[in-house]
This record gives structure tokens, C-alpha cells and sequence, in this order.
């Protein structure tokens, strides 16, 4: 099974990549700016209200479990990333299964499951299998 997987990342250094998700509205509005407002304590949260006659509650959360630990998984072995001519595709081990963007369609992120892969990241390419736990042999 082959597939092409691209991954756009930046780059900051080496051992650091960060990868950046935005969205935008279509019509955007200028910010709103709101005078006199305060906020106070209540039982299940904060309350927001303003002279304006407008509120807002945020609740409480529950707490939550640690963190999981997200490792980055390189697939085409002993490719270091050299702006802006190399490019190796990564993937992101998350409790032993790898997470990464499928470039097809507009790309999206995707579970990639064992089997043999092919990467086309500009000047790194190869072909290489994911294995269970998230082993990447070549």
C-alpha cells in the first residue's frame, strides 16, 4: 500500500518543529471594545457582565488526566531539514499509533497505520513501513 503523505512544517531548529493551524472568517468584523465591564465569582465559574447589558459565563471544567506525550517521528532516515531546500516529512507518535498529514484533497491530519509508505517531501524523499508502536524502518 503507498501513499503520499506531505507534512508542512516550520522549521525553528533541528530538534523543534512547529506546526502552525489557522482559520479566518470570511467577512471578518473589527474587534469590539467593551468599557465598564466586570467580573465576579460565582458558584459554577466567573460571570462577565457589562454596563452594556450584555454577560457571559464560563464554567468551571473538570481536571483533567496528565498530558499524553507526543513524540515527532521522522520518516526518511538521516535527512536534516535545510531551509528552504529540504523538507523531511514527519509524523507524530501518540500513544504508540502515528498521526500525519495525508496531502491529498487539501490534506488532513490522519491515522497512519502499519504498512509501506511512500514520502515525496521535497529533497527527502523515500519509501519506508510504519510498524506497530510507532517503528519506522527503511
Amino acid at each position: 500500500m503507498k501513499l503520499l503523505i506531505g507534512l508542512w512544517i516550520a522549521i525553528v531548529a533541528v530538534e523543534l518543529v512547529t506546526l502552525l493551524t489557522g482559520c479566518a472568517e470570511l467577512n471578518p468584523q473589527p474587534p469590539m471594545i467593551f468599557t465598564g465591564c466586570r467580573v465576579s465569582t460565582v458558584a459554577q465559574g466567573s460571570l462577565i457582565q457589562c454596563t452594556d447589558g450584555s454577560s457571559s459565563l464560563l464554567l468551571n471544567g473538570t481536571n483533567g488526566t496528565s498530558g499524553s506525550i507526543i513524540n515527532a517521528v521522522q520518516f526518511c532516515p538521516n535527512v536534516s531539514p535545510s531551509y528552504p531546500s529540504t523538507f523531511p516529512e514527519v509524523g507524530f507518535c501518540i500513544g504508540n499509533q502515528i498521526y500525519a498529514v495525508y496531502s491529498a484533497l487539501d490534506g488532513f491530519m490522519t491515522l497512519i497505520t502499519p504498512g509501506l509508505y511512500e514520502s515525496n517531501a521535497i529533497g527527502s524523499s523515500c519509501t519506508f513501513t510504519v510498524k506497530p508502536n510507532c517503528i519506522i524502518s527503511n
